[in-house]
């Protein structure tokens, strides 16, 4: 039982500060929804996470989370990114750009999520 509760204490230890600080650059605006703050770590954790997803894509894996194509995970996750992200479109336009230097298909339909494009000179 020693065991147990020691190893239950180690996990809180080096999980809890891990959650604390992965909401520190987040608020509630003021419509009480829950948005990213535009911040280098944000931006930082978001790169790598699209760096895996796109490089998982490219590998032939099925789609993550279950979406019946990658097309619809990537314009699901344009949409979570245009309404819960600060300068979203920095974002979006950074997997747009990625999936074109790596060869993936083209998405349709991601134009709703950009505020601000000028397409194809700013996107």
């Amino acid at each position: 039982m020693g065991l147990l509760k020691n190893v239950c204490l180690l996990l809180l230890i080096i999980i809890l500060p891990a959650c604390s600080s992965g909401f520190g650059d987040s608020y509630i605006s003021d419509s009480g929804t829950f948005r990213w703050s535009d911040t280098k770590s944000n931006w930082e954790n978001s790169i790598s996470t699209y760096e895996f997803q796109l490089h998982f894509e490219l590998d032939g894996n099925s789609p993550i989370g279950g979406a019946l194509s990658w097309e619809v995970f990537w314009l699901n996750h344009m949409k979570q990114v245009y309404e819960k992200v600060d300068n979203g479109d920095k974002n979006i336009r950074y997997i747009l750009k990625r999936r074109n230097e790596l060869g993936l298909p083209n998405i349709t339909g991601w134009e709703q999520y950009l505020r601000n494009c000028n397409y194809p000179k700013d996107c």
